[in-house]
């Protein structure tokens, strides 16, 4: 079976090429006006000469030329063909936000990504300010109502690996193989029946769902002193689709 939509590509026939045609998520590609957020190439049959190539035609043209191509290559990706497949989220963190809320002047901002084909998440995260000094930081989730409530934690106890400690500003970069057990808390994957296959789904449905918030825990707040429920970023939600399909045949596999 074929991997990627690459592999379904060159796996066909040379006179079964109808096209190949590559989407960028409109999150990675500079602001450009009315100009295209999307390059498309497509191939003619037999002998794969170019029949057209999009590079920053204007979206209407665009729409009118390549419309069908562009909506079969998507269908393609939808249908678990594809590669390179990030979803990113970012969460917001100050003190109203906790449960229950405090005056914090502390802030922070979180971007999670998840690489859906690698089964990898990547975390970045920056804070400053905080009342009191850093003793743990988490992702919680699932909570019953999206973007209300507490959870346990997700992720790795008693805090994330390398997590700045003992300060109250700091920036932490890290990267996780969801494969691994060691990239959860080992009462979540019991409480999500058991195997790291299904926590991994959980996890990532919990994301997509607005069920899980970024937690940073002090010696003034125990419980957290600052914490954001993850969002899709900016642009992300054409790839947000191709992520709910992914967990959900992941949970009947």
């Amino acid at each position: 079976m074929p991997s990627s939509f690459r592999d379904l590509v060159e796996a066909a026939p040379p006179r079964s090429r109808l096209f190949c045609a590559r989407v960028v998520p409109t999150a990675r590609v500079p602001a450009l006006g009315s100009r295209a957020a999307l390059s498309v190439l497509v191939h003619a049959s037999g002998d794969g000469r170019p029949l057209v190539r999009s590079s920053e035609q204007s979206l209407e043209n665009r729409m009118k030329t390549l419309s069908s191509s562009v909506l079969l290559a998507a269908s393609m990706l939808i249908a678990g063909a594809a590669s390179a497949h990030e979803v990113v989220y970012t969460a917001v963190m100050n003190g109203p936000a906790e449960a229950p809320p405090n005056n914090s002047p502390g802030t922070g901002f979180a971007t999670i990504t998840a690489d859906l084909d690698l089964a990898r998440m990547y975390v970045v995260a920056e804070f400053r300010d905080l009342i009191g000094t850093v003793t743990a930081a988490h992702i919680h989730g699932p909570t019953a109502t999206p973007f209300v409530g507490t959870a346990g934690v997700m992720t790795p106890t008693p805090t994330f690996p390398g997590f700045p400690s003992g300060v109250r500003s700091g920036r932490y970069e890290a990267e996780f193989d969801l494969t691994l057990a060691s990239s959860y808390n080992p009462a979540f994957i019991n409480a999500s029946g058991g195997t790291i296959s299904q926590a991994m789904n959980r996890m990532l449905a919990s994301f997509a769902e607005g069920r899980a918030y970024f937690n940073i825990h002090t010696t003034s707040f125990t419980g957290g002193e600052i914490r954001g429920f993850l969002v899709p970023a900016p642009g992300a939600t054409g790839v947000l689709a191709v992520a709910g399909l992914f967990a959900a045949r992941r949970r009947r596999n």
